[in-house]
């Protein structure tokens, strides 16, 4: 242990002569690449903005809250009833779920923005 003064009393310090171990360092690419791709998904995300019939946006948000690829709903004010945040895993994935979402009776108009 190592002693120091601060101030007329003397503190003690640990002693740091043992490093924690290193991290391993990725020796190869194949090593690399499968550790990136591990952490990289590739999702198509995309917002649905619609318009439904007077008083039904809260029901039709509860509808489309139940799909599993919907992560976010919201009921708002303005132009569009509301916005729904889709993630899917192709464009052909986005588009059944954009079809199955404008099966449902009470929506009269959407527009989808996909995201990058």
């Amino acid at each position: 242990m190592k002693k120091e003064k601060h101030g007329g009393y003397e503190k003690t310090l640990p002693k740091h002569d043992v490093h924690p171990q290193p991290k391993k360092i990725l020796s190869n690419f194949s090593d690399q690449l499968a550790v990136g791709l591990k952490y990289m998904t590739k999702v198509v995300k995309a917002y649905l903005l619609a318009n439904v019939k007077r008083g039904a946006e809260h029901k039709v948000a509860k509808k489309i809250r139940e799909m599993k690829e919907v992560t976010e709903v919201l009921v708002t004010y303005g132009l569009w009833d509301l916005i729904a945040r889709i993630e899917a895993e192709t464009l052909g994935h986005l588009d059944k779920i954009i079809t199955d979402i404008r099966q449902i009776e009470e929506i009269e108009q959407t527009s989808t923005l996909i995201g990058s």
